[in-house]
């Protein structure tokens, strides 16, 4: 009989990645007698051709009704892309295709979400692949087919690689044979890991509680026999967190220390992370944008627990994280937060004792000058390039990322794309809404976004995030974030200038997309990428020294961003970067001019009269010299304003559009706009 090219198409990939399976088709001598019948709903079932007669195989009648009430049911597992899926029959499998789909359109970086399809009937496969063209759910790495039976196989596969979640979210079709035939190992599986994971919980806790502070400190000065020990989780599906992470632990070996990766290709079980720990017993445990609440259970209660805060985060940037880490200080538990502290005290409740700003620095061994090769300068030379995961166009946020969500919090969709078009004019009208009290305001004028907000502030979110907190995160971050970058790309566009956009999304933007050029690995790739292009725009929300400036400075690189115009009571940004030389390089205070000395004086006498009354109101114990802080606080100040750090600032520093043209004037007047 001769096959259809889908079918065709569908074997031949079936045949490379699953040649199992593909030998069962061969071997299955009812192939040709499989017919694809119309569902009363409207569906596909599947049957076989018998003495002139088709026998159904699979429900003829509501297949899809039945599906979707059990997809629904799941709706939050399903959409949690780091939870492995277990998807066992085809019964007619469009659910299948539903489910794989929904993690493949998502164009921010996120887990490539697991699929194991179950296979159970060789009818139901034939007629699958007759049906529907899958080929790209076949190739996918994320997506493995087994056949029922081989069930054994897989359990064994789970057992010698821990690291792969052996924790599923149900999808099935199937009847209870096969289920009967599948769970009942799968369930001894989860028991075994279960009382094992008990097991090292309790031995973990007991290691733990041996260790005193002082121990402790020992162990983490180098002075306890050992080298001292840094475990940080990475994620496989961000690039980002893999190249902090690894830049971290390179930092740490070059110091004495050892160190590991905890890699996840999914979801951590607790299983994994209590036999890893267990196995390496780390001395500080470091997690990027997450902490020790979330899985507060499997975490040795005395184990040292630093997160270092990198993003805005609903799990961090709510008032039960706040909760939390203060109940931790009180109950002398070894928490700190470190990063992007900024309001986490003020705002959310962190005892503040606990935290500690600290910058995202760039790796001078990945960003340093180089030699460009002609193929590298033809590859990415550009007038102005731009490294960003942003590309989601805010059209596509409103019905993918913030309807959906508010709608339950008493926020309609139109009020949400009123809310969006008029962010656009006030931002293309030269608006800029980087502080939440002003962002606030102007959002209460829309009176349904204002009665969710004033509506009792009960938790919006599993994190325990309260809806006030979660109405700014998804309209400021999710919306409002966007909107500024993308003004200012709009802007460049009626320029007319050469631009590169790299990183997530672009090439599916409306108006964009011509100027999308993939996504750049983080690392020598994108130290080159810097370096060709005459500008690298970074445009930053917070105003603040991102990581993203350090790379483009250590690079050797020219950055173009947008800055808030000085205040009028700010001190001048050259006598700062004077300051700067002194605070950072140890350049001497009395060679600066009379005039800046003054300036610094006053600056700094401002801030240490501020710590004075502060102290003098509310005194703690054991504190460090107030000299000693003052200068930590001004280093801290420092670190964080590019207009303090970049040399020339004002040169590739814009306000608005008007400001920016004038910038890129002066700046590419001499390549003639299209030399370099």
């Amino acid at each position: 009989m001769e096959i259809s090219p889908l079918l065709a198409r569908n074997m031949d990939v079936l045949r490379r990645r699953f040649p199992a399976l593909a030998q069962r088709l061969d071997a299955f001598p009812g192939k040709d007698h499989v017919r694809i019948l119309r569902a009363q709903d409207g569906s596909v079932a599947y049957g076989v051709e018998q003495n002139g007669r088709v026998i159904p195989v699979t429900d003829v009648r509501e297949p899809t009704r039945r599906m979707q009430a059990q997809l629904d049911q799941m709706s939050r597992q399903l959409t949690d892309f780091t939870r492995p899926v277990l998807f066992v029959g085809l019964y007619p499998g469009n659910e299948l295709i539903a489910i794989f789909d929904q993690c493949e359109k998502v164009s921010t970086p996120h887990c490539p979400q697991p699929i194991t399809v179950c296979v159970d009937s060789t009818v139901c496969l034939q007629g699958f692949l007759q049906t529907w063209d899958v080929a790209n759910i076949l190739e996918s790495p994320r997506v493995r087919f087994v056949w029922h039976e081989d069930i054994p196989e897989l359990i064994g596969a789970l057992r010698e690689h821990p690291e792969i979640p052996h924790v599923f979210t149900l999808v099935s079709g199937a009847g209870d044979r096969t289920l009967n035939t599948i769970l009942p190992p799968l369930a001894a599986l989860i028991q075994e890991r279960e009382a094992e994971t008990r097991r090292l919980q309790e031995e973990n806790n007991a290691y733990y509680n041996g260790l005193d502070d002082v121990q402790l400190a020992q162990l983490i000065s180098g002075q306890g026999g050992r080298k001292p020990r840094l475990m940080m989780p990475t994620a496989s599906w961000s690039t980002f967190i893999q190249h902090s992470t690894r830049d971290t632990c390179a930092a740490f070996d070059a110091l004495g220390w050892e160190t590991r990766l905890l890699r996840m290709e999914a979801m951590m079980t607790p299983y994994y992370l209590v036999s890893q720990l267990h196995e390496f017993k780390p001395d500080v445990f470091l997690f990027i944008d997450h902490l020790r609440y979330e899985a507060e259970e499997v975490y040795p209660r005395n184990m040292m627990y630093v997160a270092w805060v990198q993003d805005e985060m609903a799990n961090i940037h709510c008032l039960q994280a706040g909760q939390k880490l203060q109940e931790y200080a009180q109950a002398g538990k070894r928490d700190l937060v470190i990063g992007h502290t900024e309001r986490l005290d003020s705002v959310f409740g962190y005892p503040k004792e606990r935290l500690t700003p600290m910058i995202i620095p760039a790796d001078p061994r990945v960003f340093y000058p180089i030699t460009l090769s002609n193929l590298d300068r033809n590859k990415y030379g550009c007038e102005i390039a731009f490294m960003s995961n942003c590309g989601l166009s805010s059209e596509r946020a409103v019905d993918e990322k913030i309807a959906p969500v508010v709608e339950s919090l008493g926020i309609s969709r139109a009020t949400v794309q009123s809310i969006h078009d008029r962010l656009w004019t006030l931002y293309r009208a030269g608006a800029v809404f980087s502080e939440r009290e002003a962002f606030l305001a102007e959002m209460m004028k829309f009176p349904e976004f204002e009665a969710s907000y004033n509506t009792n502030n009960e938790a919006a979110s599993p994190a325990g995030e309260s809806r006030q907190d979660a109405l700014l995160r998804i309209f400021l971050w999710g919306f409002n974030d966007t909107i500024y970058r993308h003004v200012a790309l709009e802007w460049l566009d009626e320029l007319g200038l050469d631009l590169h956009l790299y990183g997530h999304g672009w090439e599916q933007h409306p108006r964009f997309s011509k100027y999308a050029r993939g996504i750049l690995t983080h690392g020598p790739e994108l130290n080159i990428a810097y370096q060709a292009a005459h500008l690298n725009l970074h445009l930053n929300i917070t105003y603040g020294m991102h990581q993203r400036l350090w790379e483009i400075m250590a690079a050797g690189a020219q950055p173009l961003l947008r800055y808030p115009r000085p205040k009028p009571n700010e001190p001048p940004a050259s006598v700062m970067r004077e300051f700067a030389e002194v605070l950072l390089e140890g350049k001497d205070f009395s060679q600066l001019p009379e005039s800046s000395q003054e300036v610094i004086n006053d600056y700094v006498f401002t801030i240490a009269y501020g710590m004075a009354q502060l102290d003098a109101k509310e005194p703690k114990p054991n504190q460090e010299p107030l000299e000693t802080r003052v200068m930590a606080r001004l280093e801290e100040i420092v670190m964080n304003r590019p207009a303090w750090l970049i040399p020339d600032f004002e040169k590739y520093a814009f306000h608005d559009k008007a400001t920016m043209t004038e910038r890129l004037e002066f700046l590419l007047q001499k390549t003639n706009g299209k030399e370099f």
